[in-house]
Order: structure tokens, then C-alpha cells, then sequence
């Protein structure tokens, strides 16, 4: 399955931030939770946060102690930020200005 995902050396065949903003309806708010260990890079997830938060609700969070692997390395914290942003009741991300980006 990851081979059909991925390509060469491991990058998204069609990443996320690609899709994510234009062809999912706004009215569906994004919980975006990754592993404070993994190998993904974690600023670039706070980056497509704050660009989603232009036109949407959305959620960011780190879970503590994990990885990649976040829903298997800490389950426990995994299972509260997902029911928490299910039910809406975790932190909405502040949308930066057009034209912004982090650093």
C-alpha cells in the first residue's frame, strides 16, 4: 500500500496540502496530529495548519512520547486529541494573512 502512496524515496505521490485546501468542502473542520518524535517534518504541518485555517476550523496538535507511529506509540494521548477534535473542543489554529508563510 505505501508503494502506491509514495514515490521514489518515500515522497507523496499527492501530498496533503495539494488536495486538501481546494478539493475538500470548507465546511469540514481538520484535526492535523502528529507524533513529537516522527520523521515528517512537524513545521511544515504547522505551515498547512495555518494556510487551511484561511478557509476552514482547524485543529493542530503533537502527540507526546511518539512517533510516526503516533495512534501505536501513545494510543492513550492519540485516542483523547482524536475524540477531542471529533467533538470540536480542541484549540483552532489562527489563519495567517494571504501571502504569509512561517519561517
Amino acid at each position: 500500500m505505501f508503494k502506491d502512496l509514495s514515490t521514489g524515496f518515500g515522497w507523496a505521490r499527492r501530498p496533503l496540502i495539494s488536495w486538501m485546501g481546494t478539493e475538500m468542502p470548507s465546511t469540514i473542520p481538520v484535526t492535523i496530529l502528529y507524533g513529537q518524535r516522527t520523521w515528517m517534518n512537524i513545521a511544515a504541518g504547522r505551515q498547512m495548519a495555518a494556510d487551511l485555517a484561511r478557509t476552514r476550523p482547524v485543529n493542530f496538535e503533537v502527540v507526546s512520547a511518539a512517533g510516526h507511529n503516533l495512534f501505536v506509540d501513545n494510543k492513550e494521548e492519540f485516542n483523547h486529541l482524536l475524540v477531542e477534535g471529533l467533538k470540536g473542543r480542541l484549540r483552532t489554529v489562527s489563519p495567517l494573512p494571504p501571502n504569509v508563510t512561517q519561517s
